[in-house]
């Protein structure tokens, strides 16, 4: 996947280096050209189509393919189709065709054992594989077989780095158009350090409704109010320049503290062929595998950025009670859920496949494929903590 993404035409939507707040998927590697998304770039083994089993955006259903499931020893070369492709393919190749094309003959042994560390002690990574071949009965016949096991460790959250011991982040100003304010004439997009979550691990009071439906954007005593451990109420500490759920300064953390940069995965892949020359125009052949991968999520907290609170909620501390104007009727607050927790997630992806077919040379200028492919996917999520 790296060495597709050097490719102008690949954008790295899916990787494991972007992946790290993906609970459909951790660790997940997809084909994407164009920036389109991975569920409209085809993706083929040998020519023939493969079950997807990856979503394409966070939380989707299995739109496209983890290409970490497939023997990095074992492919002899990546051919890439960007135009006509979805004349031919359909709606889900309109950004192009990824082939992967698998050894089909091979004669000996090959191994690859590599390990390495980053230089702040962290990612460390372990692999291992071989591949072996050889040819039988007068070379009609060619048996290839392959095993690839690979493994990190991942990083952790942005305080594991200089840049993210000091907070840098993209803040949108949502204060730009507004005068005397410290984002008014700013860029609409700022790269600031000190930037943390805007929404409160105790909550932060927002407007509300009224009993006649009528919303109000301030609630004298109320709104911009924090909510302690101890159920008591105070200023919340609000920071300069603020957009969405993050603001440059204030009280609080990182939006993203504790979630790792990069996740953790493991993954074994076993794959082997057998082709078998019939005659000089025709072939048949048998090839498939088992792949496992392994994703651990250590994902952000929730971001409440509006949660309705009824009048009635029998949970509203008393602080906030007292205050309470007899004529509102829900009030809304932001919350970060320290106190919830980060979503932890375990992610096992098991497919076993497997492809039989024959081809045939029809004259100089035509040949023929007609296979039979069968693709399961078993996907276990488990949440840690």
């Amino acid at each position: 996947m790296e060495v597709l993404n050097q490719n102008p035409a690949f954008k790295a939507t899916r990787s494991p280096g972007a992946n790290a707040t993906n609970t459909s998927s951790p660790g997940q590697a997809t084909a994407d050209l164009r920036g389109l998304g991975g569920q409209r770039t085809l993706v083929l083994v040998n020519g023939s189509r493969v079950v997807p089993f990856a979503p394409a955006s966070n939380l989707g259903s299995p739109t496209t393919t983890d290409l970490n499931l497939f023997p990095t020893i074992m492919i002899e070369r990546i051919d890439v189709v960007t135009g006509g492709a979805s004349a031919l393919y359909g709606s889900d190749a309109i950004s192009g065709v990824v082939n992967v094309v698998m050894r089909k003959k091979y004669d000996g042994v090959t191994a690859t054992l590599q390990s390495g560390i980053s230089q702040r002690a962290d990612y460390q990574t372990f692999r291992a594989g071989f591949l072996a071949g050889t040819g039988f009965n007068d070379n009609r016949g060619h048996v290839v077989v392959s095993g690839d096991y690979s493994k990190n460790d991942g990083v952790g959250d942005i305080y594991n780095r200089g840049w993210g011991i000091d907070e840098w982040m993209i803040v949108s100003n949502s204060q730009r158009t507004v005068a005397n304010t410290p984002g008014f004439g700013q860029p609409a997009f700022n790269i600031a350090k000190g930037v943390r979550n805007s929404l409160g691990a105790g909550g932060v009071i927002l407007g509300g409704r009224t009993t006649t439906g009528t919303t109000v954007t301030s609630i004298a005593g109320l709104t911009n109010m924090t909510i302690n451990p101890n159920g008591t109420i105070r200023p919340y500490q609000k920071g300069s320049i603020f957009g969405g759920p993050v603001m440059v300064g204030g009280e609080g953390t990182a939006i993203t503290k504790d979630a790792a940069l990069v996740p953790g995965v493991e993954r074994i892949t076993l794959y082997g062929s057998l082709y078998y020359d019939f005659s000089d125009s025709v072939t048949g052949y048998v090839e498939g595998g088992w792949s496992k991968s392994f994703g651990r999520l250590d994902g952000t907290a929730p971001r409440l950025t509006s949660q309705i609170i009824q009048r009635d909620n029998a949970f509203i501390p008393a602080a906030v009670r007292a205050l309470l104007p007899t004529n509102i009727a829900s009030f809304n607050i932001s919350r970060f859920g320290q106190d919830i927790g980060n979503n932890f997630y375990d992610v096992a992806n098991s497919t076993p496949h497997g492809t039989a077919g024959i081809e045939a040379q029809l004259g100089s200028n035509w040949k023929a494929d007609a296979h039979l492919s069968l693709w399961c996917e078993r996907l276990l999520v488990e949440r840690r903590g």
